[in-house]
């Protein structure tokens, strides 16, 4: 706009979705306005170690009325648990997110009032809280992409996954999560997990096709002295020196080389290694870095 030659002030006043922004025009000179679109942050949820699902019961309404000793982000993802199921274009890409998971978990979700149960055909309909909390890690993520609470594009903490899972389902779970992460959801994990750990950075050390589409990064936060926190990041496991996690695995194969009397160490000798118990990825490098071998 311009004032082309008037003196007077010039007031200009716009309105926007119910807002108001007013400047005043003093001088003979052109005035540009200029828009940018404004990024819309992506939607993201964090998912504590502790299971939720079947905390539900009566948790909204306790949380929004009475001081209870739980964070925000627990009243977060209960309440996006609490969301009915998508329909229609959104259901079928909510549903095409979870048919691979229906392979391994034989169960389905499914909500009455405020409490949430989990259905199949070897056990029935079960309360939530009384099923195995593993299983109900499951549910959780299952409820939260059937209702459209995560879905392509948004971004997940997890903290934990694996805690109280069985050990069978390591591999599902690895697996699942790299599924996702190829189909557009950041995931960001917090675990101290052996067996998680090493099954997503064995799938990066060879370069599975769901490791390439995902995409996977690893990173090690340590404490120092001075309460400083430093961080490594790598590839794979095999990258990160400052690793607790495979320098336990280590520490547990040097306490059972001590432990093993002599006749048991016979074996070993011959080629029975604990090492070649391993695939030759993260582990047994590390190991073998650690042992000299």
């Amino acid at each position: 706009m311009s004032r082309h030659g008037k003196t007077e002030d010039a007031f200009v006043k716009l309105k926007v979705d119910g807002e108001e922004l007013t400047y005043q025009l003093l001088i003979d000179r052109p005035l540009w306005l200029m828009t940018w679109p404004v990024p819309v942050p992506p939607t993201s949820l964090f998912i504590p170690a502790k299971e939720v699902l079947s905390m539900s019961p009566g948790f909204l309404p306790a949380y929004q009325n009475r001081e209870l000793a739980f964070d925000e982000t627990y009243y977060d993802v209960i309440f996006a648990l609490s969301a009915g199921l998508l329909r229609g274009p959104a259901g079928a890409e909510a549903e095409a997110l979870l048919n691979p998971l229906k392979e391994h978990i034989k169960f389905k979700v499914t909500q009455e009032n405020d409490t949430f149960y989990l259905e199949s055909e070897e056990d029935g309909k079960v309360e939530a809280q009384l099923a195995a909390e593993g299983h109900r890690k499951f549910a959780n993520l299952m409820r939260l992409i059937a209702n459209g609470s995560l879905k392509k594009g948004d971004v997940l903490f997890w903290d934990e996954p694996e805690s109280n899972l069985n050990p069978l389902l390591t591999k599902v779970l690895a697996d699942y999560l790299l599924f996702l992460a190829g189909e557009g959801i950041q995931i960001i994990l917090a675990t101290h997990d052996f067996l998680v750990t090493n099954e997503l950075s064995m799938q990066a050390e060879y370069k599975t096709d769901a490791s390439k589409k995902a995409g996977i990064r690893f990173f090690s936060f340590t404490r120092g002295d001075d309460h400083s926190v430093s961080v490594q990041q790598g590839d794979t496991l095999v990258d990160i020196d400052e690793n607790p996690i495979m320098d336990e695995a280590a520490a547990i194969d040097d306490r059972e080389r001590r432990l093993a009397p002599a006749r048991d160490r016979i074996p070993m000798e011959r080629g029975r290694r604990r090492t070649d118990l391993f695939p030759r990825g993260a582990f047994s490098i590390r190991v073998q870095r650690r042992l000299g071998a």
